[in-house]
């Protein structure tokens, strides 16, 4: 054998040396992704997380938790409204700050009620009477000063009435008034008529004096004496106890004072109806220095 022939190769090694050198790089390319996918699995937090960011694992039960929990509301949000039919907390601040008040019971209604019906004014009225006639109901109660004043000041003891002059639009009815002090003057009630309804004028008395006219009309005032009188109960206490003949006397048990009012007490007997309690009330009106009486109401109880 030459030295040629023995230092080549035989073919069975030729082959092991070249299928060898495909199973190294192989090899290689298996550690590099076995050390890249350890190195994912670190950085990922796990293996299943590893396994999702290549679409191979299953949602983790955190993952699934935190997908469906309702997001919080930011600070300072407003509330959501509740949809229809639902409670609101009596501890929410917002409820509380957007409840209605509960509804009002026991006396506290009855408070509310009281005060809504004490405190709404009565409408104004005017039962037909002409402006004239407005004017010289006003004129004549402000001439009547003197014998009005003494009723309301109690300086009269009784009135005694006579028998009326009536005619269909008008009626005086004389007057004896007894005063406190003892002596007696004699006067007259004068009423008038319209639309049916009896309204009183003026009281005056002899010796008495005339209080002198303003001239201007306070329509308030007239108001508030046209709509009292034209009650049912004034109505019948004038028609029937002053121009039927119902009482004869009237006297005087005592005068109440209120804020610009005064309620004269009397006890009506002596005529043909049975004696009953009854009461005189006026109003004031304050001009500058002067404060001028009138008369609203005839009552009896």
């Amino acid at each position: 054998m030459t030295d040629t022939a023995a230092d080549s190769p035989t073919p069975k090694q030729a082959t092991a040396v070249k299928h060898s050198i495909p199973v190294i790089v192989s090899l290689l390319v298996l550690l590099l992704a076995a050390v890249a996918f350890g190195g994912a699995v670190v950085m990922s937090g796990g293996v299943n997380e590893a396994l999702n960011l290549v679409g191979l694992g299953t949602p983790s039960t955190k993952a699934e938790l935190t997908s469906t929990q309702i997001p919080r509301k930011p600070a300072g949000s407003k509330p959501t409204a509740p949809a229809s039919g639902a409670t609101t907390s009596s501890t929410d601040p917002a409820a509380a700050a957007t409840s209605t008040p509960a509804a009002t019971t026991g006396s506290s209604a009855a408070a509310v009620k009281a005060a809504a019906t004490t405190t709404k004014p009565k409408p104004s009225r005017n039962p037909g009477l002409p402006s004239a006639a407005r004017a010289a109901m006003y004129r004549e109660q402000v001439q009547s000063q003197a014998a009005i004043t003494k009723l309301v000041n109690n300086n009269i003891a009784s009135l005694t009435l006579g028998t009326p002059r009536k005619s269909t639009s008008s009626a005086q009815v004389p007057v004896t008034v007894a005063m406190r002090d003892g002596s007696a003057i004699s006067g007259t009630m004068s009423f008038r008529k319209y639309n049916g309804l009896w309204y009183f004028f003026s009281l005056t008395a002899s010796g008495g004096g005339s209080t002198a006219y303003p001239g201007a009309v306070s329509s308030s005032v007239v108001a508030i004496i046209t709509r009292e009188q034209a009650t049912k109960a004034n109505q019948a206490m004038i028609t029937n106890g002053v121009l039927g003949g119902g009482f004869k006397t009237a006297t005087v048990t005592g005068v109440s004072k209120g804020a610009g009012t005064a309620t004269v007490n009397v006890k009506l007997s002596g005529g043909t109806a049975a004696a009953k309690n009854g009461q005189f009330v006026c109003i004031s009106q304050t001009d500058g220095p002067t404060t001028y009486w009138f008369l609203t109401r005839f009552a009896a109880k």
